[in-house]
């Protein structure tokens, strides 16, 4: 129960912050009133704007993120009292009985996965658990030439998760995304229009957002994207948006500009989306200028994120020396429609049901449009552009790039929120057009689809609960492997978190003189500190990119080469045959600059080595 409060306090006052900058956006673009959690998510995209001019500014320190938290409370309490809202309205019996799942998974989540004892030894360990460290010590996430940071993506989930780090155990930042952002696509299921007398649509659009799998492998962005792409899909639909270039076209950039600083893989959502909401009535000249308007805004919203990661990208366009050939392997194909379960659970039948499901409604809309009242001309757009840019993301993603540039099966993970974000909204957006209140046969099929989903997920569903329970850990893997595996897991991430990991790391960055230029390549480089010396953090992705190079005036590295998340020359050797370019190609140069590495360790200055680390001082640049 004590977490459960503390869970509900942080998260009152997260949601209580977003919805004053989300008020103050709505008022500057001249937006009419809007749901609580559709107010509160345009806060986060104006937070995640904000986040990249404190990066930029080099300010994003932990007292400017507590300032930013506050200014949405005073601007909550401002907005509350001038909008006439100092006395609470009457609750309704659906608004009631849509609150249910989101306290119950509330309450679970507080009890099973607040915080995790279970992260991804590589993608968390090894990159993201640093990103806000990096952030609160420095105040940016100022461009890093051996990482990835500026492409997979720009930082906003690092920027998001740094509120919580600033505060709480660095354990606790999963729950940004696991807990705070799922509530708040819960939120949005259930009250991003009214639940209706008894909420039947809304309950089980909030239970189709818990039982689809979301194969969750990190603590990167999901359900931070899923809110997003709710309310996009939401806000398509309402006219004050769609049809004024001057309040609409900045609100959807906004939200398109936060989906693209969250993942670059968002991207395929963003393009497809954008040209696909030219569909419906009226002058297509003034869609198409309310379109470009939407584009500028998006790369006005960006912009500082860009311009935060500029030097990288200024680097990848200058001429350097051939790399590495990336061998060619035979392709491998998913079979949309195979019952053998995926890596990361579910089956991909399960997933090509819900892209089917989104085409459906959105031939459904289409011909609703066609023969429908003009009064529902823009909803209905709305719903077909959305489901229809749900169902061409799955295909584009999982058979079109999928196969060459992550191999056969992680595409989906990337379709995966597209889904989720799309299909409750378009559901609950058909409330006020099949009619505003009783039951009827639309609704009642409608309601039926999404009960056939839930069991279809059903299996999926109790394995992540039971996981959760068990392990406390949402790691869509751990169910690969035998008891004893996960207990080696869990017991690695239990010491470097809370281990001599951190003591030891310390204890060697001060052989190394303040101020220097530190390249580390170590499993937790989360734990070094960032204010003595400039780190670079270098890891298999970021050793890909087109800007890589071998940092110049840098004389000292430290890298890990022993250890339960080492890779081994034989997991390289694996991963160049591996389906997916980026793979084949972080696998070749990681082995590059390692075998550069120890050929410099047999001749340069040691200053120190044990069975786990090696720190050297290379005297040329």
């Amino acid at each position: 129960m004590l977490n459960f409060l503390l869970l509900f306090g942080v998260l009152a006052v997260a949601g209580l912050s977003l919805w004053g900058w989300g008020g103050l956006v709505r008022r500057w673009m001249r937006i009419p009133p809007l749901s609580g959690p559709l107010t509160a998510t345009i806060g986060l995209g104006a937070i995640i704007f904000l986040g990249g001019m404190l990066n930029l500014a080099r300010l994003a320190f932990g007292a400017a993120l507590d300032a930013l938290v506050v200014a949405g409370l005073a601007l909550a309490a401002l907005g509350w009292f001038r909008g006439g809202k100092g006395r609470l309205s009457r609750p309704t019996v659906g608004g009631v009985l849509a609150a249910i799942p989101i306290l119950l998974a509330g309450w679970f989540l507080a009890r099973a996965a607040t915080p995790e004892l279970g992260f991804n030894i590589h993608d968390d360990l090894e990159r993201y658990f640093a990103y806000p460290a990096k952030m609160l010590a420095t105040g940016t996430l100022a461009p890093n030439p051996l990482g990835c940071l500026g492409a997979d993506t720009l930082g906003a989930q690092a920027f998001l998760q740094a509120f919580v780090a600033a505060h709480f155990p660095i354990e606790y930042i999963g729950s940004v995304d696991l807990a705070g952002c799922f509530l708040l696509c819960l939120a949005l299921a259930g009250y991003g229009l009214p639940p209706g007398r008894w909420a039947a649509t809304a309950i089980v659009a909030e239970l189709l957002v818990v039982a689809v799998n979301p194969q969750m492998v990190n603590v990167s962005t999901l359900f931070s994207g899923v809110a997003l792409v709710m309310a996009v899909t939401f806000l398509s639909g309402r006219p004050a948006v769609t049809e004024s270039p001057t309040a609409g076209a900045p609100l959807l950039g906004l939200l398109y500009a936060g989906l693209l600083a969250l993942k670059s893989t968002f991207a395929v959502f963003v393009a497809v989306h954008l040209l696909l909401t030219l569909v419906g009535r009226g002058p297509l000249q003034h869609r198409l200028k309310t379109r470009v308007m939407t584009g500028i805004w998006t790369l006005v919203f960006l912009s500082p994120w860009l311009a935060l990661h500029a030097p990288l990208y200024l680097a990848a366009m200058k001429a350097v020396a051939p790399q590495q050939v990336v061998p060619a392997v035979a392709g491998q194909s998913l079979d949309l429609f195979s019952r053998v379960s995926l890596f990361y659970g579910s089956a991909p039948v399960h997933f090509t049901g819900l892209a089917v499901a989104a085409l459906a409604i959105a031939v459904r809309a289409g011909l609703t449009l066609r023969r429908g009242p003009d009064r529902h001309a823009v909803p209905l757009a709305a719903i077909l552009s959305a489901c229809l840019t749900a169902g061409l993301v799955y295909l584009i993603l999982v058979v079109a790039m999928g196969p060459l540039m992550f191999g056969p099966g992680p595409g989906t993970r990337y379709a995966i929120p597209v889904l989720i974000g799309t299909l409750p909204a378009a559901l609950r957006m058909f409330d006020p057009i099949d009619e505003k209140s009783g039951w009827n046969w639309p609704a009642a099929i409608r309601v039926g689809g999404c009960l056939c989903v839930l069991l279809v997920f059903g299996p999926s569903l109790s394995g992540r609960v039971s996981q959760l329970l068990a392990y406390r850990s949402p790691l869509a893997f751990f169910s690969h492997g035998t008891m004893r595996d996960r207990a080696d897991y869990l017991a690695y991430d239990e010491e470097v978190l809370h281990g001599s990991v951190r003591a030891q790391l310390r204890q060697i960055q001060a052989l190394v003189p303040a101020n220097e230029i530190m390249v580390v390549w170590v499993m937790t480089p989360f734990w070094l500190d960032f204010r003595r010396n400039d780190i670079l953090f270098a890891d298999p992705t970021g050793l890909a990119m087109p800007w890589a190079r071998w940092p110049a005036r840098a004389h000292y590295f430290l890298v890990q080469y022993d250890g339960f998340a080492v890779r081994t020359d034989s997991e390289y050797e694996a991963l160049k045959q591996a389906p997916g370019l980026s793979n084949r190609n972080a696998a070749i140069r990681a082995q590059a600059f390692l075998r550069e590495l120890e050929k410099r360790s047999h001749t340069e200055r040691v200053l120190y080595g044990d069975h786990t680390y090696l720190l050297m001082q290379i005297r040329e640049e």
